[in-house]
């Protein structure tokens, strides 16, 4: 069966490229897209969505600002452009009237998909996955359905690390193209975690070296402080909290575009948007244990602060110069 999979998307890649036709191979997945206003940006992750052709598409999107003129022909553009790469009978449409920002928009809009849904891809806007994404996270779906160690499958992979499988567990995980099973989504907004009562606790800390602990706090102080905490951190804390692991591909497979003005959290590249984007070799090589693979989490790590300090000696040398 899982030989079969592999050969199903290696058709559709041939006759996408080759012909640039619309296949009516489906994938049975359920796939939900998170849109907002920017067409340009929808338009790529569109054409990815449109050769692969899910059995369901979920689109939600946020509705446009009150003090944003011209906005809301933006998130009408944008909905249209999503809505065209399936055909009408194979979506769903979770659209806010109004604004309701970033964070309450992706919970409640995956609330929606879960109600329905058993499992399903979650893509934002400006994460566009290679085709090998999809059937890696409907593998991952199927093998570890039933396993309340696995939170999610991630499609990211930024590090030098290098695994001798075709992924690895680890308890942090990016949410930058990923997949996840409506058991646990539902656990996660049924068992919010509340930073202040478990900041002392040592039940997160086990998934952390020393000194990440302390770059986490320093952020969930801030996020508490600010009463902004973003879901995907929420996430994080439900992970770490009760010892649960994502998987992550040994390759990066999701590439970012969503950096520019207009961005929600980057408004310019990095080394991380500008990671290259691989594709993942079927069949996959398998770990024999579930267990966090410990040497990648140190890379990941280190090569997270060497590039945080790059990138404020550039800002320094930005400001010097002005």
């Amino acid at each position: 069966m899982a030989e079969e999979r592999y050969k199903r998307y290696d058709i559709i890649k041939m006759m996408n490229e080759e012909t640039k036709t619309q296949t009516t191979t489906y994938y049975s997945v359920p796939i939900a897209v998170i849109i907002f206003n920017r067409p340009e940006v929808a338009k790529k992750l569109a054409e990815v969505i449109r050769q692969v052709q899910p059995e369901r598409l979920y689109i939600i999107s946020d509705g446009a600002r009150e003090d944003h003129p011209g906005e809301d022909a933006l998130v009408r553009e944008t909905r249209e452009i999503m809505e065209a790469a399936v055909k009408p009978e194979h979506q769903v449409h979770i659209y806010a009237e109004h604004n309701m920002r970033c964070d309450p928009r992706i919970s409640s809009g995956l609330d929606a998909v879960f109600a329905e849904a058993q499992e399903a891809v979650i893509l934002e806007d400006d994460c566009i996955p290679d085709l090998s994404f999809f059937p890696f996270a409907q593998e991952m779906l199927e093998r570890y359905r039933d396993n309340p160690e696995i939170a999610l499958i991630g499609g990211s992979f930024r590090t030098h690390y290098v695994p001798r499988t075709s992924y690895i567990f680890t308890a942090r995980t990016a949410t930058w193209g990923w997949a996840t099973w409506g058991s646990v989504w539902r656990e996660y907004r049924t068992h919010m975690i509340q930073w202040k009562d478990v900041r002392e606790s040592k039940e997160w800390r086990y998934a952390l070296n020393r000194k990440a602990q302390k770059s986490f706090m320093v952020q969930w102080d801030r996020y508490a402080t600010e009463q902004d905490f973003p879901w995907d951190a929420e996430f994080l804390l439900y992970m770490f909290y009760y010892h649960k692991v994502g998987i992550s591909p040994k390759i990066n497979l999701i590439r970012n575009i969503g950096t520019g003005a207009d961005a929600t959290h980057y408004s310019q590249e990095d080394e991380i948007t500008r990671w290259p984007v691989g594709t993942l070799e079927f069949p996959l090589v398998h770990p024999t244990l579930i267990q966090r693979d410990l040497a990648y989490e140190k890379a990941n790590f280190r090569e997270g602060e060497i590039r945080k300090w790059k990138s404020r000696f550039r800002r320094y040398i930005l400001r010097r110069s002005e």
